[in-house]
């Protein structure tokens, strides 16, 4: 027996080949294609579940029809009543100028819509309520007590079985009562439409009366308020003295314009005559030699006498000249001297007599233009003034004669829609009528066979699918590869189809080297082929893992029992030895074993006496027809589970060395501990589920507590597959003549002891 730390070295080596396995190996490959392959949805998913569930489905149908067919006979029918209203405009109203008129289908529109909510109120149904009672009739105050009964009639009346609408670009409208009997939907519709017509064409004749009524007072008030404007007009006028002040604002505007010019050139002037007064001040202190210049400003300014004041500047320069001729012939003191320099001092004294009356007239001149440009300047702001108040004046006149041609106009208008009124309202037509009345009608309007059954069809093509989809989703059974990919999210490494084979007793066991299988439950060759076949692919799946990833041991385990473990489990050993491998299948159900049963071996000596230590291993090894060897499970034990704990992980690790492959067929996983402990000391672990038997959550348990004890799942078998389910009605039949029956290789009878 091997210590803990050997159990821990086998274990270790386990899990090195698992990870060399994972590493490259096929399998792995094989499993990572599987589950994205089947994970993937699909339409192909949707019809099977579809196909599955089609009986129910059928059956849906089926129900849904007989229900359309029974509400015929069943419901008590029903029958309606139509009165047809016609809606006119209504022509009395005082809005009836062109200019105030919608155009036609807006405004028909509202009408026809208040119509519709009016023929619903309680104004116009209390009276058709109350005459038939409809309360009672509708079943409205049914289980009501007297004081809610009386509640319920005092409330706003709401009829159910009342239906108002219009027909499409139309002026009517339908008022539509349904019951059971049908004079009274007859009657009740007629009753409502009658109702809304005097309603309506009362309420239009008040409305022409208090419009008209309202006129008549607002056109009072506005004559006198138009009297009163036309009065104020008149006074304004008296006041003004004027027709138009308009025209007085003109003609000061004007000679506003022209004193503002008069203004312009007296500020002119103004200036001018300064700088003269300057000049002419300067030039009075100047000598008379320099008056020249000063006779020029003046005669270049306008000066007044200027023309003097050149001439005797002029005899000025003359006397100058013969003084300085008389100078140079004569001496100081001669006579001729003396009376040219008189001249000289006489004519200088008129030229500075002369310039000092220049600059006094300057002066002058000055002063009377200012005096002129402050007179103008005071006339300027007066007009002004006047101007400013005539334009308030006459913007007050305008104000006065608009409101009174308003007032005037206005009065006018309201007094010609008054007489128009007057004219309409002889008239008195009605804004509604009752077009056609609702006569008994005798076609059924609820149950219709024909739209019942058209209901029945489309909710069973609506509610069919989602019944299946529902179904499928509650349906916790693996019933195909696809569930098991998709919920375990594990590969499904082979679909063996549900071939029903029962072997044959020992009674009638066929000799040494052969053995048929029976063929009590199969009606044709097919199914055995593709049970064949099946296990081949199988095979075919395992093998690159198996020889090349390093693998020698394999556990086959299940949910529960009944799912077929034993018997896949012996077929797969058996064509594996058939390609000259050397296996070993152990019989680890030690509670009840059956691989002894399918061989046709003695149970003993085997398992259970190999770990209690009574029989070495190799004397307890039979050998089988193929070359598979076989240890059988022994005696039946009560101590399995503790013998597998202390001594499995020994054995395993011998018998592995002496076989290519060692494959360990155990007890289900559910409610058995022995399974999960030996999930530790192998290589990999295959899950076989039936595909009737177990549930999901059966599986997705054993999944978990493998996965907890650190086991390794390779993949799952989905055994007891239906060609439905599975699409093995595709391809099989093809190449397989009358004895497609019989096996590769068969098990014997007996078998030999190492």
């Amino acid at each position: 027996m091997l210590s803990h730390q050997q159990d821990l070295s086998l274990v270790e080596t386990r899990r090195g080949r698992q990870t060399a396995l994972a590493g490259g190996a096929q399998l792995a490959s094989f499993q990572h294609d599987a589950v994205a392959t089947a994970t993937t949805a699909s339409f192909k998913d949707f019809f099977r579940i579809l196909f599955r569930h089609r009986f129910k489905m059928l059956l849906l149908v089926i129900v849904l029809v007989s229900t359309a067919v029974a509400v015929q006979f069943v419901v008590p029918k029903m029958y309606e009543g139509i009165a047809l209203l016609k809606i006119d405009r209504h022509s009395s109203s005082i809005d009836i100028q062109p200019e105030n008129i919608a155009s036609g289908s807006d405004e028909m529109d509202g009408i026809l819509t208040t119509e519709m909510e009016l023929a619903k109120s309680d104004t116009v149904l209390r009276p058709v309520a109350e005459k038939f009672n409809l309360w009672a009739v509708e079943k409205q105050d049914k289980g009501m007590s007297a004081d809610a009964a009386k509640m319920l009639r005092a409330a706003p009346v709401q009829l159910s079985k009342l239906i108002v609408k219009r027909p499409p670009n139309s002026n009517l409208i339908n008022i539509i009562y349904r019951a059971k009997d049908p004079v009274l939907a007859a009657n009740v519709a007629n009753a409502i439409a009658e109702s809304l017509v005097e309603h309506t064409n009362d309420s239009a004749r008040a409305s022409v009366a208090q419009t008209s009524e309202a006129v008549k007072t607002s056109l009072e008030q506005m004559r006198a308020k138009m009297d009163q404007a036309n009065v104020q007009l008149a006074a304004y006028q008296a006041e003004l003295g004027i027709v138009d002040p308009a025209d007085r604002a003109t003609v000061l505007s004007t000679r506003l314009k022209d004193l503002t010019g008069d203004l312009t050139s007296a500020q002119a002037e103004r200036v001018n005559r300064g700088a003269t007064k300057r000049q002419m001040q300067q030039a009075s202190s100047l000598p008379p030699a320099q008056a020249l210049a000063a006779a020029q400003v003046a005669d270049q300014l306008g000066l007044p006498n200027s023309t003097a004041l050149n001439t005797a500047v002029d005899r000025l320069n003359e006397a100058n000249t013969q003084f300085a001729n008389v100078k140079s012939y004569y001496g100081n003191g001669h006579p001729e001297y003396a009376r040219a320099q008189q001249q000289v001092t006489e004519a200088a004294r008129q030229v500075s007599a002369m310039v000092a009356g220049a600059a006094s007239r300057s002066n002058v001149a000055f002063q009377q233009a200012v005096d002129r440009e402050q007179n103008l300047a005071k006339l300027v702001e007066q007009t002004k003034s006047e101007v400013d108040g005539m334009q308030s004046k006459a913007a007050l006149y305008d104000q006065l004669k608009e409101e009174a041609e308003t007032d005037r106009k206005f009065y006018a208008d309201l007094l010609n829609r008054t007489r128009i009124a007057d004219i309409n309202k002889g008239f008195d037509n009605a804004n509604a009528q009752l077009f056609v009345p609702a006569r008994p009608s005798q076609n059924v309007i609820f149950p219709k066979l024909f739209l019942n059954l058209a209901v029945a069809v489309m909710l069973s093509l609506l509610l069919g699918p989602i019944l299946a989809l529902l179904l499928e989703a509650l349906d916790t059974k693996l019933s195909s590869p696809a569930d098991v990919a998709i919920r375990l999210q594990l590969p499904v490494m082979a679909t063996i189809p549900d071939s029903k084979l029962q072997f044959g007793s020992a009674a009638n066991a066929p000799k040494s080297g052969e053995l048929s299988l029976s063929r009590q439950s199969i009606r044709d060759g097919r199914s055995v082929a593709r049970f064949k076949e099946a296990l081949r692919i199988f095979r075919t799946s395992l093998l690159p893992g198996l020889m090349e990833g390093g693998m020698k041991t394999l556990q086959v385990t299940s949910a529960v029992p009944g799912e077929g473990k034993t018997t896949l489990t012996s077929w797969l050993a058996l064509s594996l030895a058939q390609l000259g491998k050397k296996v070993l299948l152990i019989d680890a159900d030690m509670r009840r074993p059956n691989v002894h049963r399918f061989f046709k071996i003695s149970a003993s000596p085997g398992l259970s006496e190999v770990l209690e230590g009574e029989v070495d291993f190799r004397s307890a090894i039979v050998t089988v027809e193929g070359g598979l060897s076989v240890l059988p499970a022994g005696p039946v034990s009560t101590r399995s589970a503790e013998l597998v704990s202390i001594s499995f992980s020994t054995m395993l690790s011998k018998v592995a060395r002496d076989y290519d492959l060692v494959i360990v067929d155990c007890p289900p996983v559910l409610g058995i501990a022995e399974t999960v402990e030996i999930s530790r000391f192998v290589d990999g672990t295959i899950l076989v589920v039936s595909a009737q038997k177990p549930s999901g959550e059966a599986v997705s348990a054993t999944v978990n507590a493998i996965r907890s004890a650190n086991g390794q799942i390779l993949g799952v078998v989905m055994n007891r597959v239906s060609e439905e389910s599975s699409g093995y009605g595709y391809g099989y039949g093809y190449g397989y003549g009358a004895d497609a029956g019989t096996l590769d290789a068969q098990p014997a009878t007996t078998g030999t002891h190492s």
